[in-house]
């Protein structure tokens, strides 16, 4: 008994030191920043899921990771479909899955962060990455992670505070 506790504290310790590097990542004073804390913590977010025994949870992170990296190495005009081929590669997991109502929370929380990962901008990227804070909150509820939880409704403050300061930073300049 007392084994099956500490390993359920381990995964739910892991999600949330994942999730705190992707919260780090809202304070982030560039997009290159950003993409970089985004990944290291996806990487532990989807560890986290694959010990739940949420493929799709694991699967949508780590996919994440690799949309950062690609963001980071590659955006440009070379790499203009990515972003396409990824939703349908996200579509074409949710249908693998069956089109469960689980993994479609999944599927639309992914959309509207490969979105923001390729939008130009911090401002946009973090409105997209919030938006699909929604999604990710709902997948936590049905899933049992209370990480992910608490992690998308704070996720989802911060990245609305951050492009709110963002934005009066710009009004004062202009003003």
């Amino acid at each position: 008994m007392e084994s099956a506790l500490a390993l359920e504290l381990g995964v739910q310790a892991l999600g949330l030191a994942g999730f705190g590097l992707i919260l780090a990542s809202t304070r982030a004073r560039s997009k290159r920043l950003f993409l970089i804390l985004d990944a290291g913590g996806v990487a532990l977010v989807a560890l986290h899921y694959l010990a739940l025994g949420q493929i799709a949870g694991a699967a949508y992170s780590l996919l994440y990771g690799v949309m950062d990296i690609a963001a980071l190495t590659v955006w440009g005009r070379r790499a203009r479909l990515l972003p396409a081929s990824v939703l349908v590669l996200i579509a074409g997991g949710w249908a693998v899955s069956g089109f469960a109502p689980l993994a479609a929370l999944a599927a639309g929380g992914s959309a509207l962060a490969v979105l923001g990962r390729f939008a130009r901008g911090l401002t946009r990227t973090l409105l997209l990455v919030a938006a699909s804070t929604t999604f990710w909150g709902l997948y936590g509820v049905f899933a049992g992670s209370w990480p992910q939880i608490g992690f998308s409704t704070i996720y989802g403050a911060m990245a609305l505070w951050r492009v709110a300061r963002v934005g009066l930073r710009w009004q004062r300049r202009r003003g």
